[in-house]
Order: structure tokens, then C-alpha cells, then sequence
């Protein structure tokens, strides 16, 4: 054997070329080196070039995702409309104001480290992120720079630090307690067991189940992911109600103010307090759950725009002239960084505000009316002991627990007076303490309960003067004479008043003489002549037991009964003698008894009663749009009294008369007065457990009609002691303003 550096097995061949077969490369050793070289650098030149590319070129790109701005349309509060009174005073109003919000993340306290973290990052130049003292000393200037905000806030605004962080407290609690029960709702679903997997007996189905168990299973160890709830992006109220000069100087300078908002926004005010609040009404705003059962009512949209938390009528004017009033909000374009921030926003829809409303009610009237009211509800102390004699005084009656006055045009059916008491402050009612709205709530007198024309009582003889109406118009003559014994057909059923207390009766009387002296046995004999359909007719001819039409919410219709009623299956007639009187299971509403005196007053003419005088509804154009701010002038409304001849109204007339001008008549001491005549009807109505209901309905000045009026008292005993003389104090208040003139020469003393 040769001995030799080369291998036995080598090819001697030295024709095969350079490199030969592949394991003579070893003969060759910078050719190995160089195919090992590109085999790992051209990989790596790959990889560099693709991070070069992401780090130099495509660095904005993604960069970019955490500072892409997304557009947000956000409402612009409206103006709802004005209710303002026939004098121009304002009775309810939207009042603009300025509202300063911050985000959630500066008011949060401790301050959330994520976001603190990203904030003090994008303040450090890429190259600098690295080193721990420069970060630090980024995040201590950053979070002296947000406590800074709420110093220097402070002392723009005059707001106390502590209060802001109150509001601030209350804002946090609010939002944590939402993402605790967000948390919480997580938890349980990831408690709920998987559902059970069906057993396998073949090799491809046991392979299944254990693919499907091994998907299943939650990792092990791994933290939960963190939630980020809207309400953490979004911007709260901590200042209200500041001035256009603070707005500017809190703009101007955002680098002392960041993330600090100044919107536009707007509050209802209600300028009069508790006078006539019954008819004004009031808004609230819109809960979430009655925001989600308007629209299920309003399947096709709803017209008005509403959203959760807007103020909506509930009560009075705000409510039935809802339509009006309602104002349509604009829009404006937001644009948002990642954690919710304005970078900027620009206007697309101005708002339109609503349309105003202009009341009939004369103010004075109505402050006079619910002073008389009060006085009568809560009389001043009277002394038990008279102080001449010594002797006791006789036993006062209880003061009335509530009451009602009511004052129409007989013309053109315009409310000039429509009071109730006991009464309430609104102001107080929607933006006073839980314990003052509570202390209204549970008032046993019910002071949020509009009287007007939901409280429905017997009208007693007040009645009578429709009762007159339909024995006329049946044929009886109103000169007739009838002779009253006290009683109808028993002493002890069906009496008249001078016989349950002296023993007497009225003697020989006509229609007049028994509208002036109340006489119940004239109209129990007149109710029996004519029969119950026609008294009954009559009645739903003038409009009872069936709504006025008025321009108020949940309107009452009352009680007229039917002649024939079935009580557990047998007939029952109805007892049409004791609604002649306005008693029996009759019951009228205040505004119903007005409206039949305008109509005895103005020949027959039954008005629909109206609080407005101009509405908010916008006159439309030719072009089929409504013209902004134009308003619409209500003409009055109704209908003729069928069959209702002259000679019954004056007749019905002549005898209301009496009551006030005839010596025995029943208005006679505390109605009558010298300057005007009045015509009305007395009536005291029997209640069950208590005094009797005080009744004075009528119109003045009796000669020539203009106003057609009503007082009531609930439990406030005889009408002619107790309503008569509010009633005179009421057209003494109207001649003193000038709404009635003086009608006859003062008589001589």
C-alpha cells in the first residue's frame, strides 16, 4: 500500500470538473465556507430588510392605529319653547347655559397606570423610551400637570377643590359600579359548566371528543382580559352655569386646561313658582326604560327625536302642547383619538328650538284666585271665646280640604282663571331634596292633583239649573205655579232644606222663584214629569259625562248614570229624581259646570275651554315646510245646545238672577254686590263621612254676559255661606283689573 495523504476511496478522475461529485467540496474549503455563508446570511438580509422596513417605512402605518382619529356625531341640545302667560310673563322657559366636562380619565382617581403609561410614552421621543429615569420623571411632571388641572379649574370657575372632587367621587362611583356588575356578569358566565359531551364508542368519535375537550379548555394561568366600558371614555359634568367670558379663557389656554370641554346646554325653568302650576306642568327627563316603550309604541320613529335622558311633558301645558313645544336638536361631527379624547369638532345641523305657547290666563286673576283658595283651605284662627260676652263662640265648620276656581269667556271659551289648592312649587318639586319632593308626594291633601278637570264631585243644586233647561224644553211653562210642602211624598224622603230645619216648605213657587230658593221638591216633581231619558238627554247634551275637550292631559269625563244599569244581572233604574238635585250617583268635574254656564250664558253655544290662546304649531309653506317661528292663532271651538230655544234660556236666565237679587235668595247675602250683577246657582252637595262640597256656579255680569265662573270647595259645607263670598271677592279682583266693567250705578246707601 502507497503511503499517501489522499483517501483510497477518492476518484482519481481529475476530469469531473472543479467541484465533482459533492463530497469532493471538501477538497475545496473557502467554496464550503462561502455556500455556508449564504445559506445563513441571505435568510438574515431577508429578515433585516423586512425589519428595516417595518421600523423605518411602515412605522407611521401602524404607529398610526394608535393615533387614528374616529368620528363620533354627537346631538346639539335644543331650546325647547316658552310658556308665557296672556301679559307676557314667562311661565316656563329653556334656559341656555355653559356646562364644563372632562374626560373620564383625568377625573378618575387613582389614575388608571395604563393610561398614564401610554399618555407618558407619547411624550418621550422613541430613542429615550428605554431609559427607566426619563420615563419616571415624564409621569411625575404628567400627573403634577392633572392635579394642577383641578387647582387651577378651581379658581377659574370659584368652585371649591373639595366640591370638584365630590363630583368627581360621584362620577367614579357611578362608572365603577357599572363595570363591577360587568365583571361580575363575566364571571358567572365563565362559571357556567360546559355542556356534557356525548360519549364515543368508536376510535374516530373518541378522537373527537378528546379534539373538542382539548379546544374547550381554558388556559391555565392566563389573566382575564381587561374591560374598558364606554362610560370610561366618555367626557362628565364637574362645573355648570358659567359665563361666556369664562368659556373663552378656559378655550384659550389648553395647555393649563386638557381634556376639558365646554358645551352648550340648556335647563327648563319654571319663573312663577307655585302659581298655576297645576296648568303649566312640568318636564322630566326621559328614563331609559320609558325611552324603550315610546319607541316599541312608535315602531316607524319617533317624530319628536327623543333619546334617553331628554325632558318630556309629563303634566299640563308641557304635556298636551308637547308637539309645540318640543324643540329638534342639531348635530355636531366629533373626531376622537384612541382613549376617547376630542381632537376636534366641527357643527353639520344647527338646532331648532321649539315653538312657544301663549296662555289665556290673566296672572292677577289667578294669584287672587288661589289666594282666595288658600284662605278658605287653611283659615286664619278664630278665638273660642267672645271677648264682649264671655260667652262661648258657635262651633266653627272644618275648613275645606281643597277647592277649585274656575274663570271662561263665554265667548270664546278662554280660560282666564283656572286655579287649585292646595298647590305646589315646581321648582322645588323637579330640582329641590329628596326630602322636600317626598314631603309633597305623601301630602294627604294631594297638592300635585289638578282639580280643574279631573276632580269629579255630586254638583248638587248648581245642577238645577240644568235640570231647569230640560223641563222647559219637555213643555213645562216656567210661570206655573207648583206648590212646595216641604216634601216630595214623605217626611222623611225627598225633602226640602227649610222643612229639615223648621218644619216648612216653600209655599207656592215657579221656575224662578225655585232656582232663586233651591227648591229640591219643585225638581224632584218636574224630574218625575218629564221621565229620566229626557233629564238624562239633556245632560249629555250639555256635555256631561263625556270630556270638555280642555287642552290638559287625562281629562275626566265624570259620572252621568245610564238610565237602566245591570247590577248582577238584574235591571236597576237609574234614581233620576236625586240627579235632578245633582245628587245620586251624578258627578261633574268644575270645568263641566263652567262650560254648561257659558253655554245658559252665551245662547247655547257649548265651548270647548282652552288654556292657549297662540300654539307652537308652525304654519306650513308652500313648499310643504313649516315656516320657522310662526305660530298659529287657536279659533274657538263648538257646538250648538240641539233644540235650545230662546225663551227656555231666558227663562233659566231670569231665575239664576233671583238667586243673587231675590231677598230670599240663596246668594242673596254673600253674593250680591252693587257695582255688577251676577247670575249663578248655589249648591251644597252631600258627601259621605263629612261636610257637604260648597258649590256657587255662574257669569257676570248677569245683564250682559261675558265670563261664565265656578268656585268649588271639597268638604267646604253650604255653597251659599262658604263659595258665595269667594265668589264676590272674585268679580270684586276682576273690575279692580278691568276685565269686567261696572254694569249699573252704585245704589245710595
Amino acid at each position: 500500500m502507497l503511503n499517501r495523504a489522499a483517501s483510497s476511496l477518492h476518484d482519481e478522475d481529475e476530469g469531473a470538473g472543479l467541484l465533482g461529485f459533492a463530497w469532493q467540496v471538501d477538497r475545496y474549503p473557502l467554496v464550503r465556507l462561502a455556500l455556508l455563508f449564504a445559506v445563513l446570511v441571505c435568510p438574515l438580509v431577508v429578515v433585516g430588510w423586512r425589519v428595516n422596513r417595518l421600523q423605518m417605512e411602515m412605522a407611521g402605518v401602524y404607529a398610526g392605529e394608535f393615533s387614528r382619529l374616529t368620528e363620533q356625531i354627537e346631538e346639539i341640545p335644543c331650546l325647547d319653547g316658552s310658556i308665557l302667560t296672556s301679559d307676557g310673563q314667562i311661565a316656563a322657559e329653556d334656559v341656555a347655559g355653559l356646562e364644563v366636562q372632562v374626560h373620564y380619565r383625568w377625573l378618575e382617581e387613582p389614575p388608571d397606570p395604563r393610561w398614564v403609561k401610554q399618555k407618558v410614552l407619547a411624550r418621550i421621543p422613541r430613542a429615550e423610551r428605554r431609559k427607566p429615569e426619563r420615563i419616571q420623571a415624564e409621569t411625575d411632571k404628567f400627573l403634577a400637570e392633572r392635579a394642577a388641572l383641578w387647582a387651577q379649574l378651581a379658581e377659574a370657575t370659584s368652585v371649591p377643590v373639595s366640591e370638584l372632587d365630590t363630583r368627581r367621587a360621584a362620577h367614579q362611583h357611578r362608572v365603577e359600579s357599572m363595570k363591577k356588575k360587568v365583571e361580575r356578569t363575566r364571571e358567572l358566565a365563565a362559571q357556567e359548566p360546559l355542556p356534557p359531551v356525548a360519549p364515543a364508542t368508536t376510535w374516530l368519535g373518541k378522537a373527537r371528543n378528546l379534539f373538542v375537550e382539548w379546544v374547550a379548555q381554558a388556559p391555565e394561568a392566563k389573566a382575564p382580559e381587561q374591560i374598558v366600558l364606554k362610560e370610561e371614555l366618555a367626557y362628565y359634568s364637574v362645573v355648570t352655569d358659567i359665563n361666556k367670558s369664562l368659556r373663552a379663557k378656559l378655550k384659550s389656554h389648553p395647555e393649563l386646561y386638557p381634556n376639558l370641554r365646554v358645551v352648550d346646554v340648556t335647563h327648563r325653568e319654571y319663573p312663577l313658582g307655585s302659581l298655576a302650576a297645576h296648568i303649566v306642568g312640568f318636564r322630566k327627563p326621559l328614563t331609559q326604560e320609558e325611552w324603550k316603550a315610546r319607541q316599541a309604541r312608535l315602531p316607524q320613529g319617533d317624530p319628536l327625536g327623543y333619546l334617553p335622558g331628554d325632558r318630556i311633558g309629563q303634566t299640563g301645558i308641557e304635556r298636551f302642547h308637547e308637539r309645540h313645544l318640543r324643540g329638534v336638536r342639531g348635530q355636531r361631527k366629533l373626531l376622537l383619538n384612541s382613549q376617547g379624547e376630542v381632537v376636534e369638532e366641527r357643527e353639520i345641523r344647527a338646532a331648532r328650538p321649539g315653538q312657544d305657547v301663549e296662555l289665556t290666563l290673566n296672572l292677577e286673576l289667578q294669584h287672587q284666585a288661589e289666594q282666595l283658595l288658600s284662605e278658605a283651605v287653611n283659615p286664619p284662627p278664630v278665638s273660642p271665646v267672645n271677648p264682649e260676652s264671655e260667652e262661648a263662640a258657635p262651633p266653627a265648620l272644618a275648613p275645606a280640604q281643597s277647592g277649585c276656581i274656575a274663570v271662561m269667556d263665554v265667548r270664546t271659551g278662554e280660560m282666564l282663571v283656572a286655579a287649585s289648592w292646595p298647590t305646589f312649587d315646581i321648582n322645588v318639586y323637579l330640582n329641590g331634596s329628596p326630602a322636600e319632593r317626598q314631603e309633597i308626594e305623601v301630602d294627604g291633601r294631594f297638592p300635585l292633583y289638578p282639580r280643574l278637570h279631573k276632580m269629579t264631585l255630586a254638583p248638587g243644586s248648581v245642577f238645577k239649573a240644568l235640570t231647569a233647561t230640560a223641563m222647559l224644553q219637555a213643555g213645562v211653562r216656567a210661570n206655573a205655579s207648583f206648590h212646595c210642602q216641604g216634601y216630595l211624598d214623605h217626611p222623611n224622603k225627598r225633602r226640602c232644606l227649610p222643612f229639615v230645619h223648621q218644619g216648612v216648605g216653600h209655599g207656592d213657587v215657579d221656575l224662578s222663584l225655585a232656582l232663586a230658593q233651591s227648591c229640591n221638591v219643585y225638581f224632584f216633581q218636574g224630574a218625575r214629569d218629564m221621565g229620566p231619558h229626557r233629564l238624562l238627554e239633556s245632560a249629555a247634551q250639555f256635555g256631561f259625562g263625556q270630556p270638555t275637550g280642555i287642552d290638559l292631559p287625562n281629562e275626566s269625563p265624570g259620572n252621568l248614570p245610564a238610565e237602566i244599569t245591570y247590577v248582577n244581572g238584574k235591571p236597576e233604574r237609574c234614581d233620576h229624581l236625586g240627579v235632578a238635585i245633582g245628587q245620586a250617583s251624578l258627578t261633574v268635574t268644575p270645568l263641566q259646570i263652567v262650560r254648561m254656564m257659558g253655554a245658559i250664558a252665551n245662547g247655547g253655544e257649548l265651548l270647548t275651554p282652552r288654556l292657549a290662546r297662540r300654539s307652537g304649531s308652525a304654519v306650513v309653506s308652500e313648499e310643504g315646510s313649516p315656516e320657522s317661528g310662526s305660530t298659529l292663532l287657536l279659533a274657538p271651538q263648538s257646538r250648538s245646545v240641539p233644540e235650545l230655544s230662546t225663551q227656555t234660556l231666558e227663562a233659566v236666565r231670569h231665575g239664576l238672577e233671583q238667586v243673587v237679587a231675590f231677598p230670599r235668595g240663596t246668594g242673596y247675602k254673600t253674593v250680591r254686590m252693587k257695582e255688577v250683577a251676577i247670575a249663578g246657582k248655589t249648591g251644597t252637595a252631600e258627601a259621605r263621612g263629612g261636610q257637604d262640597h260648597a258649590w256657587f256656579a255662574g257669569y257676570v255680569p248677569a245683564d250682559r254676559p261675558r265670563y261664565a265662573l265656578v268656585v268649588v270647595l271639597e268638604r267646604g259645607g253650604s255653597g251659599g255661606k262658604m263659595a258665595g263670598p269667594l265668589v264676590k271677592k272674585l268679580v270684586q279682583a276682576m273690575l279692580k283689573e278691568g276685565v269686567i266693567d261696572q254694569s249699573r250705578e252704585v245704589a245710595s246707601e
